[in-house]
């Protein structure tokens, strides 16, 4: 007998939830108004000449 077998057809079904957490989780931090100003300042460093300056 296998993890698999034990787990059977009910596992498949949580790891899609769990994953569509972590999904939606990740998103909602990005879009969070709070990290709107550190996102933006890390998305434009490959833009600048200089990546030090502010």
């Amino acid at each position: 007998m296998d993890l698999a077998s034990l787990l059977g057809p009910w596992a498949r079904p949580l790891w899609l939830l769990w994953l569509m957490a972590v999904f939606i989780g990740i998103v909602a931090w990005v879009f969070w108004p709070a990290n709107r100003e550190r996102l933006e300042h890390q998305g434009s460093l490959p833009l600048r000449d200089d990546p030090d300056e502010e």
